[in-house]
């Protein structure tokens, strides 16, 4: 899978139609059976408790745990590897920048109670010199000198598959590189090793590039474009629109949805009218395009449950499958909630678009990960329809009917002592709600361990350390 408007490709629904021939049935939030009838999306469970994920063949018995589990106040917290953490050296090879100072680190942070790191594995630098030529050296080095303070990991595997799979032969792989990290890392699994997130997308998460923010295409609130006007996209569609019996919504995705930039006043497709999201063409397009990127997820998840499946039901040392999401908070106070939209969700007042998302990570035992968890609707600009904790309320309540656990990181860091510590409350607050399975601080780096932030960071990490 590659991004941008150039090329994005997920595996079609292997035994079932893209879109049936269906009457429009209408927005309503809260119901999804019309997407899983369409889709093929059938709803299962993950099973986890006490931090830990259970086999899936007991789904009952799992889902009283599960729940038992919810009880659970301690929330274990990792912290984000720094951006710079590795370094090329002169002859071309990888290695940990600044050992000294980051093992002092690693020390202070398991000693003020935090439980484990978060560490990005680049396949650019795992297959930095040749195709199936993989140099784990750099992380051998890391993952034993985390360990060896005391603390545990949760990999990030940064990966997209390139593999074009519209024509069902093959489905979607993982890259090979992903089986290596297993043999190689074997040993870890379980015992260090705790969780494991899989790339979905942008920033790892499962959703469409439709606020890209390091090219100048896009800047914060705009509400982003769709990404349908690829070869293999646009090919898909039209193929949905003949089989919806309108072939003519397959030319071409909505002309009327403004650019990247946009507001939603005046962009007739995000407002009430003929041309708009609720229309039946409006409906037809959201289902199918959020529908290709549920199918991507489905396809990557089913893949990795089923390599990491010997790592599921390994009695106490065994690994958390990890999904994320994007925290798209601007204009959620709309009835269109166009950034969701843009990014792949179908979400609006009157649709719950995050239930068919978490029905496929039940589905593949995988817990769902989402930012945002230090934020604020009071601090963020009114005039943008800002809501996390709307965002927030909303995923912890499809986490618990769909019984997954919920894990989550900040998204800014927050240094300054008044709002560094009004951001970590916000973050106990979250992590309480939802009786998150775990937390992602972002990012360790030297401002963290400064006396007057130090000061506020430690009592945070020990109090989500203990019951809350």
């Amino acid at each position: 899978m590659s991004y941008g408007k150039a090329r994005f490709s997920c595996s079609r629904c292997p035994g079932t139609s893209l879109c049936t021939p269906t009457r429009r049935a209408g927005n309503k939030r809260n119901d999804s059976t019309l997407f899983s009838h369409r889709f093929g999306l059938a709803p299962g469970s993950l099973r986890r408790n006490n931090s830990r994920l259970l086999s899936m063949a007991h789904e009952e018995t799992s889902k009283s745990l599960v729940l038992e589990s919810f009880k659970q106040r301690r929330v274990p917290i990792f912290v984000m590897m720094p951006v710079d953490a590795l370094g090329i050296d002169t002859s071309g090879v990888p290695q940990i920048r600044k050992v000294k100072a980051l093992t002092m680190s690693l020390k202070a942070l398991k000693l003020a109670g935090v439980h484990g790191i978060t560490v990005e594995v680049w396949w650019g630098i795992v297959e930095r010199c040749s195709p199936f030529d993989y140099n784990w050296s750099v992380y051998e080095q890391l993952f034993k000198l985390i360990s060896g303070s005391g603390l545990k990991l949760h990999v990030s595997l940064c990966f997209h598959s390139n593999e074009q799979s519209f024509n069902g032969k093959g489905g979607v792989s993982l890259p090979l590189w992903i089986l290596e990290f297993l043999n190689k890392f074997e040993t870890l699994m379980g015992s260090v090793i705790e969780e494991v997130s899989v790339g979905l997308g942008p920033s790892g998460e499962l959703r469409y590039p439709a606020h890209p923010p390091n090219d100048g295409r896009w800047k914060f609130p705009g509400i982003g474009e769709f990404q349908c006007y690829d070869k293999y996209m646009m090919e898909d569609l039209q193929r949905a629109a003949c089989l919806e019996g309108q072939p003519e919504w397959g030319d071409k995705g909505p002309q009327n949805a403004g650019y990247y930039n946009s507001l939603p006043s005046g962009v007739p497709f995000f407002e009430d009218g003929g041309e708009s999201f609720s229309s039946d063409y409006g409906q037809f397009f959201l289902e199918w395009y959020s529908g290709r990127l549920i199918h991507h997820a489905d396809a990557i998840l089913e893949k990795a449950a089923n390599v990491f499946n010997k790592y599921q039901n390994n009695g106490s040392d065994t690994v958390l499958l990890v999904a994320k999401i994007g925290g798209i908070y601007w204009w959620y106070q709309t009835e269109s909630h166009p950034a969701e939209l843009s990014a792949g969700y179908y979400n609006t007042a009157l649709r719950d678009g995050y239930d068919p998302l978490a029905s496929v990570l039940s589905r593949h035992g995988a817990a769902l990960h989402v930012s945002c968890l230090e934020m604020m609707d009071s601090e963020t600009p009114s005039h943008y329809r800002c809501s996390p904790e709307g965002l927030l309320q909303q995923i912890r309540k499809v986490s618990k009917e769909r019984i997954i656990h919920l894990t989550g990181r900040n998204t800014n860091e927050r240094f300054d002592k008044n709002h560094l510590q009004a951001g970590l409350w916000q973050i106990m607050a979250n992590c309480y709600q939802a009786q998150a399975g775990s937390f992602t601080y972002f990012r360790m780096n030297d401002k963290i361990f400064r006396v007057e932030n130090w000061n506020n960071f430690l009592p945070f990490v020990r109090r989500m350390h203990t019951d809350l």
